[in-house]
């Protein structure tokens, strides 16, 4: 990396060419193959290097490499090599993708994810060659390969979402869970700024419809998906936030079919497949209080969150604590409603874990998130006069050292949050 740096600032021309001669010679020297094809992407993203005499073949010579590590840097560095110059590179780069053996075109997804980071509208008269590749290998069994068809086929998507329309629906449409999973998971990598609202709402449908996928897989990234979308995107779900509440709170119930018992020969331990469902479900209707509050069932959002404490894994019932703190803060009249069922989980998880906070990095992350909601509730002034919270604030929060000490570190910081609001 450092000799591109070099090669970049250097005014002597001369003495560039010695550096790029360096690095190809470096390339086919047993143990610098790795970085002397990213440290040559480098200097290609940023130089020129059309005049380089077989520059690509040089470094596509490495896919053949026995190293998984080098033909991965070799596909990396192409990708780079073409952003120098696309008019003159990227032709080539197709037309050894379609010279390619089959078991080495998944390493062109990571030359493609370098040209679209770095120059996306490149690749506009490439896009109908491109997308049978990503679509091909988005039912690869290998999730690390799928995961790059999905940011590739995601990035694309903010520029070309008219080309890529059909193509996207037909897959949401295909039998193969792999490849639903992987164009469901891609509009996480859609839902940025730059892309336009309407075309993510376009697939808002879609992806609710997901929600109920057969597939877990599917239904977890449908979840996450959904949650950028609304971040950044909030108009884009606005019309089907109904629908998409309702699929949300379902999913935070704990599904029993996806539970299964390992045998381990002195014990059974239970294995929850569900976790990761209900987990994304938490944070989607978290995210939609926040970014489209006027669209929440509040009272139903809160009596799901508090539902959530009786969640068996801690993950979830962290999730579900962070809900019930932002309805806390957003709508507390409906916490307040609820809290004789609050503050009943609430005893629930101190006799189990107060004890054990100084020794248990679980207890202790259970009871600063209750404790944190806690101190929402004690300076909102709806709940003075509410005799079961006032009886559980001064027994479980005043009268033991321990929740006091997280209950007033969390207060200075919430105070110093709100001084800094207004100065």
């Amino acid at each position: 990396m450092a000799l591109a740096r070099i090669a970049v600032h250097h005014k002597d021309a001369n003495k560039k060419h010695s550096i790029l001669n360096d690095l190809k010679t470096k390339i086919a020297t047993p143990g610098n193959e790795v970085q002397a094809s990213l440290a040559l992407g480098e200097l290609g993203k940023l130089l020129d290097l059309s005049t380089v005499a077989n520059i690509l073949n040089t470094v596509s010579a490495l896919f053949k490499a026995p190293d998984e590590s080098i033909r991965i840097a070799a596909s990396i560095s192409i990708g780079n090599i073409s952003v120098g110059n696309p008019d003159f590179f990227l032709s080539k780069v197709f037309s050894l993708m379609d010279a390619a053996e089959s078991s080495q075109k998944y390493l062109f997804l990571n030359t493609i994810r370098e040209i679209i980071i770095n120059n996306p509208k490149s690749l506009q008269q490439f896009i109908d060659k491109l997308l049978p590749l990503l679509i091909e290998q988005s039912k690869n069994q290998d999730e690390q390969i799928r995961s790059i068809v999905a940011e590739n086929l995601g990035r694309l998507f903010i520029h070309y979402a008219v080309h890529m329309n059909s193509v996207l629906e037909n897959s949401f449409r295909s039998p193969s869970a792999l490849e639903r999973a992987t164009i469901t998971k891609a509009f996480k990598y859609s839902s940025t700024k730059e892309c336009n609202g309407h075309d993510l709402g376009y697939f808002t449908e879609y992806l609710i419809k997901m929600i109920g996928d057969a597939d877990i897989t599917v239904r977890r990234y449908a979840l996450e998906s959904l949650t950028a979308i609304t971040h950044v995107h909030p108009e884009a779900v606005r019309n089907d936030s109904e629908a998409m509440q309702a699929n949300a709170l379902q999913m935070t119930r704990i599904d029993p079919s996806l539970i299964k018992e390992v045998d381990l020969g002195p014990f059974k331990h239970k294995i929850d497949d569900g976790i990761p469902i209900r987990k994304a479900a938490y944070a989607l209707i978290d995210t939609m209080v926040e970014r489209l509050p006027e669209r929440m069932n509040s009272p139903m959002v809160t009596e799901v969150a508090i539902r959530g404490l009786e969640d068996t894994a801690e993950e979830c019932m962290i999730q579900s604590l962070t809900l019930i703190h932002r309805m806390a803060a957003f709508a507390p009249i409906f916490v307040i409603t609820q809290i004789e069922a609050l503050i009943d989980s609430f005893n629930k998880q101190f006799t189990k874990n107060i004890g054990i906070v100084g020794t248990n990095d679980k207890a202790k992350n259970v009871m600063r998130s209750i404790i944190r909601v806690v101190e929402q509730l004690h300076r909102t002034p709806e709940i003075e006069g509410v005799t079961k919270f006032a009886d559980f604030f001064k027994e479980k929060i005043l009268d033991i050292p321990a929740a006091k000490d997280i209950f007033q570190n969390i207060a200075t910081t919430a105070q110093r949050a709100v001084y800094s609001e207004h100065y």
